[in-house]
């Protein structure tokens, strides 16, 4: 009765392992057939990738990364796994990576270099090796699926350059041409782009074609155009296209300080170049649209002006009226070097104290400019303060050596 109970129970031990083992087996076989994420092709060389690219009638993604790029790693490790990236791109494509460093990889990034401008970037090749489809740097998975997704359709910016190269010309085209640029990071691209349509916009197509009014929006830089000051004091253009009239102004000001930024710095370093009849119709123009940062564009063109015309005494009458209203907090730099342009022209000590008062420092500021502290000690040294002068040249020289030191580690 014994050895039958044993042996029952032996019998027992035997099915239930069988059956356990049964399990697993079948866990793993489902799991493999979920298994989610891109399967990349291991082990073949590009002429194989091509040949099956040829027989299956598909296109090769291509991933082009290195060992050290951080995106190349977050995107292998965050978007690349996903099951919904997985089946998308595994139903589409033949999915190859290579390190762009090492192996056939090097001979790859020597061949399609002009479309790799960093990385990580991705490209779909058709079997003839041609690239069709072009897109670089960290995507979201929506993002990156939808880009594929462009490519499967030809809207690519290669396919587009060659529409663009045949003379297609309309806002609309241009519009998800420059875009489709951008993804790609094709900066040189979009310079030519940009420099060759910008001068064909016109009041009345940002009027009444949105796609003209988001490129101007997006790329126009010029201002001293016509153009911007007409869309700046016609707010139902902008208004037309929904675009805040807060987000509106304080592009135009950005614009305006670029210019602002230009006059100011040709008044003291290149003033031969200073077109004063163009400075003077900048300020009127500023003077009747509403931008950001309007009175502080106004008065630091009034001060170049100043600078132009060696009025010195107009100069600081104008600085320090700004100064009482706020102005000119992050001005420094040319409020110091114009201070110095003038107090070289005097060695009335009056002047020079006046010139001096105009020289904001602040010596628990650890980010003051070298050459701040420099035309400082040169008005210094002019009034007779030859001590007081020495100490802030050498306060300079440290300011200089600590950036310099700072600037060589950050390249390391």
């Amino acid at each position: 009765m014994n050895i039958h109970f044993h042996s029952l129970n032996k019998n027992e031990m035997t099915k239930r392992r069988l059956l356990a083992l049964l399990c697993c087996l079948v866990t793993v076989l489902v799991m493999r057939a979920q298994e989610p994420g891109i399967r990349f092709e291991e082990n073949k060389t590009w002429k194989e990738l091509l040949q099956m690219a040829g027989e299956q009638n598909r296109l090769i993604f291509l991933d082009c990364y290195t060992s050290w790029c951080g995106p190349c790693k977050a995107m292998a490790k965050d978007v690349f796994p996903l099951p919904e990236v997985g089946a998308f791109m595994n139903k589409h494509f033949i999915n190859v990576k290579f390190d762009m460093e090492k192996g056939e990889g090097v001979d790859l990034y020597n061949k399609y270099k002009p479309f790799i401008p960093g990385f990580p970037t991705y490209l779909l090749i058709n079997s003839k090796g041609q690239v069709i489809h072009q897109v670089a740097g960290y995507n979201a998975a929506e993002k990156f699926l939808a880009k594929m997704q462009n490519g499967l359709e030809e809207r690519s910016w290669i396919a587009y350059s060659n529409k663009y190269e045949e003379g297609r010309r309309d806002w609309p085209f241009i519009q998800t041409y420059l875009n489709l640029l951008e993804d790609a990071f094709q900066k040189a691209t979009i310079k030519k782009v940009t420099a060759e349509v910008l001068p064909l916009l016109t009041l009345d197509a940002i009027s009444n074609d949105s796609s003209a009014y988001r490129v101007f929006r997006k790329y126009w830089t010029d201002a001293e155009s016509p153009l911007l000051w007409s869309l700046l004091s016609s707010p139902g253009i902008y208004r037309k296209f929904r675009d805040p009239e807060r987000d509106v102004n304080e592009w135009g000001g950005r614009l305006f300080k670029k210019a602002v930024d230009n006059y100011t710095s040709i008044s003291v370093d290149s003033p031969a170049i200073y077109d004063v009849a163009k400075a003077k119709l900048l300020i009127d123009n500023l003077r009747k649209l509403y931008v950001s940062s309007r009175e502080n564009s106004i008065t630091l063109m009034l001060l170049s002006l100043a600078v132009i015309e060696n009025d010195g005494p107009r100069f600081v009458q104008l600085y320090q009226s700004a100064t009482t209203f706020g102005l000119l907090r992050y001005d420094n730099t040319f409020i110091s070097k114009a201070a110095r342009h003038f107090a070289a022209k005097t060695n009335d000590k009056a002047l020079l104290q006046q010139y001096l008062s105009c020289i904001t420092i602040d010596l628990n500021d650890r980010f003051i400019a070298p050459g701040d502290l420099r035309n400082y000690a040169f008005i210094l040294d002019k009034i007779g303060e030859q001590g007081k002068a020495k100490e802030y040249y050498a306060l300079a020289d440290k300011k200089e050596a600590a950036f310099r030191k700072q600037f060589e580690s950050a390249k390391q």
